[in-house]
């Protein structure tokens, strides 16, 4: 979304969800990019609210002044916002002009997201003048002392894609790769035997990463909100890793095999509330494709739980 702001070269609106009372298909700091050719990028409803959006784009692009447009779709209203269209809530969308100004802040959020670091951005509505002030920072307290948090100001954090640390290299390791690129992870594949690391089987993967274990795992940065998987086949090696991770507070640790094999991994000790296994939900998958799917659908059920 942002690298695609950035990069137009037509006068493009972007509309935000600033504020949800009750239920939405999606929450607060979700967007919908509206390019001048007609193209959108996001999503701001299920689809009940896109078209009208649109349309109120189109103003905003011509007069180039942002509004607030507020959705009331409880299901004491008109039918039409009511449960016919699967929300409940009452969604406020701030649509405004794409701004050279707002592009030249998104490159920096660009920079600080390749960091791995969290942004906050924070949206100065002035209703008088119509205009949008855009802030964003990796410290909160820096925007905190410049801006008054009020009625008209918008407070969203923005995080960087979750990061999936994967150790194994095997044919049953593609799938997970390859479905968790697709869902947005970034991800890393880690194996000490370089020859299992090859760019044409991990064509999704981020990083590949081939090292003598202790290399491998004491060059690995990991930060608080990373997820990693043990999928090397190697009971020994397992043990060596899983050891380390287990150092880092990663807030999910999934280790795949049996809970027999995994109790033998931590030599019988006190599980931590972070470690999974088996690995995945419990959907009886078979195969590569179905235990991966299991894998990532636990995934996202702990980095919404988290996030």
């Amino acid at each position: 979304m942002f690298q695609r702001i950035c990069t137009s070269q037509t006068q493009d609106v972007l509309a935000t969800i600033v504020n949800v009372e009750g239920s939405a298909y999606v929450r607060e700091g979700s967007m919908l990019l509206i390019q001048e050719n007609g193209e959108r990028f996001g999503m701001i409803s299920g689809g009940c609210l896109e078209e009208d959006v649109v349309m109120q784009a189109e103003e905003v692009r011509r007069q180039q002044k942002a509004i607030i447009c507020t959705y009331n779709m409880r299901e004491n209203e008109d039918p039409i916002w009511g449960e016919e269209v699967g929300c409940g809530g009452v969604i406020s969308i701030l649509i405004e002009p794409v701004t050279e100004q707002l592009k030249d802040s998104l490159l920096n959020v660009q920079h600080w997201l390749r960091k791995r670091q969290t942004v906050v951005h924070v949206k100065n509505w002035c209703p008088n003048e119509k205009l949008v002030e855009n802030f964003f920072s990796p410290r909160v307290d820096q925007l905190e002392n410049r801006i008054e948090l009020g009625k008209d100001v918008y407070k969203m954090i923005i995080r960087p894609t979750p990061h999936l640390i994967i150790f194994g290299a095997g044919q049953d390791v593609q799938p997970l790769v390859s479905f968790a690129a697709d869902m947005g992870f970034y991800v890393t594949v880690c194996d000490w035997r370089e020859g299992f690391i090859k760019r044409e089987q991990f064509l999704k993967a981020d990083y590949l990463f081939g090292q003598h274990l202790p290399s491998l795992l004491k060059e690995t940065m990991f930060q608080s909100y990373d997820f990693s998987i043990i999928m090397t086949h190697n009971f020994q090696r397992d043990q060596e890793i899983l050891q380390h991770l287990l150092q880092q507070a990663l807030p999910y640790i999934g280790v795949l095999g049996t809970k027999k094999r995994t109790q033998r991994l931590i030599n019988d000790n006190q599980i931590p509330k972070n470690l999974h296994f088996p690995v995945g939900l419990p959907i009886g998958a078979k195969g590569p494709e179905e235990i991966a799917i299991s894998i990532l659908a636990e995934l996202i059920q702990e980095w919404r739980k988290n996030g």
